[in-house]
């Protein structure tokens, strides 16, 4: 099979990204996409969500079900479509200038490199069959000059195919 580039509803091309006016006020961007055919491809893009042009990501998170139940080897990623936004910048009235990620090129792991998604997890935090990666945010907010897609890539495909879904959460602020 060949990889495929699929979209879920939140990022159709007829949903416009959330900006509400009032600088500062955190908004959230979120999608779903459920992977009913089980066998993944590795390439595979997944279109999540988007978010809308000056946007400054504040954290997220991205969550997936237990993809693969036996020798685990699924690896998915997140991160971002590329936006045209070239090195564009933003000052804010507190002197701080951002600048478009990578150059408004994509980063399919910009959000979150996974690694292998086993679905074992502690259960006291979070229950057995579920994956759950926190944005690291390491180098502190990203900057989006552009309307961009948030999107997960396939890196590994799984050893024991199983169904179930994938969830995006991108906090952000539009500056400006």
């Amino acid at each position: 099979m060949v990889a495929e580039t699929l979209t879920g509803s939140r990022a159709a091309a007829a949903v416009q990204p959330s900006a509400v006016n009032g600088a500062g006020l955190l908004q959230v961007a979120y999608g779903t996409y459920p992977i009913l055919v089980a066998a993944l491809e590795a390439a595979d893009i997944f279109k999540m969500c988007k978010l809308p042009k000056n946007s400054l990501v504040v954290g997220g998170r991205f969550h997936c079900a237990d993809l693969d139940t036996g020798s685990e080897t699924v690896d998915i990623d997140c991160g971002w479509a590329s936006n045209g936004g070239g090195s564009a910048t933003y000052t804010g009235s507190d002197g701080i200038t951002y600048t478009n990620m990578y150059d408004g090129s994509a980063a399919p792991a910009g959000f979150v490199n996974s690694g292998v998604l086993t679905g074992a997890v502690i259960t006291s935090v979070l229950a057995a069959g579920n994956n759950l990666r926190i944005f690291p945010m390491t180098n502190g907010p990203i900057f989006f000059s552009e309307d961009t897609t948030v999107q997960l890539q396939v890196v590994a495909t799984q050893a024991t195919p199983q169904a179930g879904t994938a969830y995006v959460m991108v906090e952000y602020v539009v500056l400006g």
